[in-house]
């Protein structure tokens, strides 16, 4: 055995391992095991060929994180870097495949190491999957003003030679120089059991561990785990009352359950699959969920609060709105043949032909359409056109697949125009709220049944 620490970079530059905690961590009873992580190479940028690869651009304009900033927009939109892809090859594979006697044996894993499953080096991508003549490699650039470039899906603590060979393999790196080899760590971490859901060991009254101690992997995981036990921690100074969060509350909440109810062999990764509440965890809806535990917990200012309230009015307000307003099917489907005329075809033709209930309609009116997904607007229209009288709300039509707030909200100010409503006529909805009110709206009928 061999103390937790980094592989392959045996340098003045590299860090020694944090021995000391992890033989504490032993000697005050907590369960240990050991993990592995690993992080691809530095490039230079400027001995990249960036002309020959193709080019991932940033979301224009940048959607914020946070509703604070929805309508004012993301303050460095101006400065959005370009990414780009390219691939390895077979010649890339077989560089691997020669050299994996040189890859450190580790104590994990019966001396393979255990990493994260769905974040593998690109020797275990070459080892799992040998039908694969190729897997993506995204070359993002570090920073505004930084000359380094990360290439995601390049991991491995191969030599620095074979490190270069490796990537000179590759369409567009074939001159590039490696800044910084790329390296792995195993490291320590406590079966995470051992841990309260507000993640103090149970061993040690005021002790909060948070992040790949834990045995999660080092990026959301982590960061959710910080802010949980870093804020219990500020609670317990204070004498407060901890915090937890709930499987039906947020994906911290999963996340935490997961680990100190069931523990973990591997590091742990959060996926939507693991919450059995997914449809109402949304980010749409994440601060009307958290926002305000966190302002009575003392971890959310008082405007972030009240933010939430004129987010919650509005909200209220819209959704009132479009549940009265309300026609019977057959009247919907006329505005709903103005939506559908959009889809390049004519009214006429849905009203007056004679198969117009049938599947040989459905069909002939396929064959005009470029785009097949498209069908589905026909068919939405047809089950409107059932002529039972029945009346549904603007929320009830907005839940039909394939329509939209931007198709639904013109229908609504045609409505106020013909019944004169200056509410409806005016109708709109704020970029504060839309997200929600969509989502609210297309997933109501899924939510009691989760």
């Amino acid at each position: 055995s061999y103390p937790a620490g980094r592989h392959i970079r045996d340098s003045d530059e590299t860090e020694p391992p944090s021995i000391g905690l992890a033989l504490t961590l032993d000697r005050l009873g907590f369960p240990l095991g050991r993990l592995k992580t690993g992080t691809p190479p530095r490039l230079l940028s400027n001995t990249i060929d960036w002309d020959v690869l193709s080019k991932q651009y940033s979301d224009i304009p940048p959607p914020p994180f946070s509703y604070l900033n929805i309508e004012k927009g993301v303050k460095l939109q101006d400065s959005l870097i370009t990414c780009s892809q390219t691939y390895t090859n077979e010649i890339t594979h077989q560089i691997v495949r020669d050299n994996q006697h040189l890859l450190p044996s580790y104590d994990s894993g019966n001396g393979n190491g255990i990493g994260p499953r769905y974040c593998p080096s690109l020797f275990k991508k070459v080892e799992r999957f040998p039908d694969r003549d190729r897997h993506v490699i995204w070359l993002e650039p570090e920073g505004l003003k930084s000359n380094l470039v990360y290439p995601n899906g390049l991991s491995g603590p191969f030599p620095l030679d074979v490190q270069t060979k490796i990537i000179q393999s590759i369409k567009g790196l074939e001159e590039c120089v490696i800044a910084k080899a790329g390296y792995d760590v195993e490291y320590d971490y406590i079966d995470p059991r051992s841990l309260y859901h507000t993640l103090q060991a149970k061993q040690i009254t005021g002790l909060f561990l948070a992040g790949q101690i834990c045995g999660t992997t080092g990026y959301e995981e982590a960061a959710a785990q910080g802010i949980i036990a870093g804020a219990n921690a500020g609670l317990q100074s204070q004498n407060r009352r901890l915090i937890t969060i709930g499987r039906d509350e947020g994906y911290i909440g999963v996340l935490i359950d997961d680990l100190v109810v069931k523990g973990t062999n591997e590091p742990y990764r959060m996926f939507t699959s693991r919450a059995e509440y997914r449809l109402s965890l949304r980010q749409d809806n994440a601060d009307i969920r958290l926002t305000r535990k966190g302002y009575d917990y003392g971890i959310v200012s008082k405007e972030r609060e009240e933010y939430l309230k004129l987010r919650e009015k509005e909200i209220e307000k819209t959704l009132h709105i479009l549940s009265n307003v309300s026609l019977p099917r057959l009247e919907w489907s006329n505005y709903g043949k103005h939506i559908i005329s959009s889809v390049s075809f004519q009214n006429e033709e849905l009203d007056n032909n004679p198969i117009q209930n049938s599947d040989e309609y459905i069909d002939s009116i396929n064959n005009q359409l470029d785009n097949n997904k498209k069908i589905v607007y026909v068919s939405t229209y047809l089950a409107m056109r059932q002529k039972d009288g029945k009346h549904k709300n603007a929320l009830e039509i907005l839940s039909t697949p394939n329509i939209y707030l931007i198709d639904l909200i013109p229908v609504i100010n045609e409505i106020g125009i013909k019944t004169d409503n200056p509410i409806l006529k005016d109708f709109n909805i704020s970029l504060l709220v839309y997200d929600t009110i969509e989502a609210t709206a297309k997933y109501s009928n899924y939510i009691d049944q989760q």
